[in-house]
C-alpha cells in the first residue's frame, strides 16, 4: 500500500491537490465565439448532417449548405428550414 506526503492514500479524496482552478486558460484552446442557436435550428442542422450535407454557420446568422460539390446559401432558419423540406430531410 501506497501513501503520500500526509502519510494518507493517495486517491479521489485529494482534488486541491491535482485542481488548476488558479491557472488561467489557455489562449488558443478558447473557441470563438458563436452566436448560440435555438434548439429547434440545432436540431435541423444535426438532420441535413445525418443526411451527408456539411452545415456551415457564418457570422451573419446564415447557413451554407454543401454535398457532392454543390453548396446553397440560407440567409436565416426559415430558408434553412425549407431547403431542408426541398431536400427531402425529415424534420
Amino acid at each position: 500500500m501506497f501513501t503520500n506526503s500526509d502519510g494518507q492514500e493517495p486517491g479521489l479524496d485529494t482534488p486541491a491537490r491535482f485542481s488548476n482552478s488558479t491557472s488561467k486558460p489557455h489562449p488558443y484552446r478558447v473557441r470563438p465565439h458563436q452566436p448560440a442557436a435555438s434548439n429547434a435550428t440545432a436540431n435541423l442542422v444535426a438532420q441535413l448532417e445525418k443526411d451527408d450535407h456539411r452545415v456551415v454557420r457564418d457570422t451573419g446568422g446564415g447557413f451554407t449548405v454543401c454535398k457532392y460539390g454543390l453548396s446553397r446559401y440560407c440567409k436565416n432558419p426559415a430558408e434553412l428550414t425549407a431547403f431542408a423540406v426541398k431536400v427531402g430531410v425529415r424534420l
